[in-house]
């Protein structure tokens, strides 16, 4: 399996599912007296990052890998505000990943990848330590926390909507 099969298809099929959960909490918030700007903005904790920073980070973090990955400037933090621009956001990055080049990973589970982090940490790993260890706990640590704000303030969320993209492995019992 190559890091490319592994990573592409799933931060794909956690953007769309997150896409999805945000539509339905902007109908939630319409028929229930909260704005989507205040949703955008409740936090899990006090220290914690709100919603709107938790989506940004989810975006960041598949850019951010496939970056590493392919040996390419880490891309900034995406700095969008309110609910179509973060949908615009999650479109936007789809498609960057959708157009991921399948030889762009080429060597990249061997070649050391140094992680300097803003707080002074620095980690050096291989690709695919960094992936096993960082990447993808980065990037569904985010995911998570957007889904349970959401579902924190009553969004009708469930384990459906967190895996929506399983519906088309779905089959009759039997």
């Amino acid at each position: 399996m190559s890091l490319q099969s592994l990573i592409i298809p799933a931060y794909t099929n956690g953007l769309k599912d997150l896409a999805g959960e945000i539509s339905k909490a902007a109908d939630w918030t319409g028929e229930n007296g909260m704005t989507m700007a205040a949703l955008l903005e409740v936090r899990l904790a006090p220290d914690m990052f709100p919603l709107e920073t938790q989506i940004q980070f989810t975006c960041h973090q598949a850019r951010e890998t496939v970056a590493r990955l392919s040996e390419k400037p880490v891309p900034d933090l995406p700095q969008v505000t309110g609910p179509e621009a973060l949908q615009a956001l999650i479109e936007t990055t789809i498609s960057e990943l959708e157009q991921v080049p399948d030889t762009a990973f080429e060597g990249a589970a061997e070649r050391q990848i140094r992680l300097e982090l803003p707080n002074g940490m620095v980690f050096e790993m291989t690709g695919f330590e960094y992936v096993r260890d960082w990447a993808q706990a980065q990037f569904y640590f985010h995911r998570m926390a957007a889904y349970a704000i959401m579902r924190h303030v009553g969004v009708p969320l469930g384990k459906a909507d967190y895996v929506a993209h399983m519906s088309k492995y779905m089959t009759s019992p039997g």
